[in-house]
């Protein structure tokens, strides 16, 4: 009885100490990157997360956000419980990728004419990037038609990252369309709006 009764207490101590669920090894400059906790029915209050650099927030008890400030260091996530350090996660900081812009209906660039109108939701995807990238959303962007021989058609400026109403009325008239080009993109970051350095072409086929 005696020994069946220090085992679990060794088992409450074990289970009671928290882990870093932290997947992969790389963070990336410029973005929320998660670091989640494991409590193992730790206390929170017992709990703890330090970085070598940068800034850390908490969201809740076992899911917290870092935001690196450079990409010189590796960098040291430490979890403490109850003030001793009892899990380290080591990570290199590298600067985002350039971004992709898609609709949510395209496919490899490629947009069915039915899907002309309303191609959905204009996103940013950051290709080798864990948890979808920076929460960056489309702020406003140009979009210009030009037919299947190449020729102009209509150039539209869009509030915003989907076609109101109005555009997708005007959108619906042209038959003959063979390219969509995005350009002029603004993008709402943490740190305010500012322009992206990309264009996009896509074909349209029926």
């Amino acid at each position: 009885m005696v020994m069946w009764n220090v085992l679990l207490l060794i088992c409450s101590v074990v289970f009671s100490v928290p882990e870093l669920e932290i997947s992969g090894d790389v963070m990336f400059v410029g973005m929320e990157n998660m670091v989640k906790l494991k409590l193992n029915g730790a206390d929170p209050e017992d709990v703890s997360v330090k970085v070598s650099l940068g800034t850390l927030r908490k969201i809740n008890d076992s899911t917290y956000v870092y935001i690196p400030q450079s990409t010189n260091d590796d960098i040291k996530i430490k979890l403490y419980h109850k003030k001793i350090v009892c899990d380290i996660h080591v990570v290199s900081v590298r600067d985002l990728p350039a971004p992709r812009l898609v609709f949510a209906r395209e496919v490899k660039g490629i947009l069915k004419r039915k899907d002309l109108s309303s191609p959905g939701k204009l996103s940013l995807v950051y290709d080798g990037v864990s948890d979808r990238g920076p929460d960056v959303s489309v702020y406003q962007f140009s979009c210009l038609l030009t037919d299947t021989n190449g020729r102009f058609l209509v150039s539209k400026n869009v509030r915003g990252d989907v076609f109101d109403d109005r555009i997708m009325q005007e959108f619906s008239r042209f038959k003959n369309v063979g390219q969509m080009v995005i350009s002029n993109v603004m993008i709402k970051t943490m740190q305010g709006v500012r322009r992206l350095e990309v264009t996009k072409t896509i074909k349209v086929t029926d």
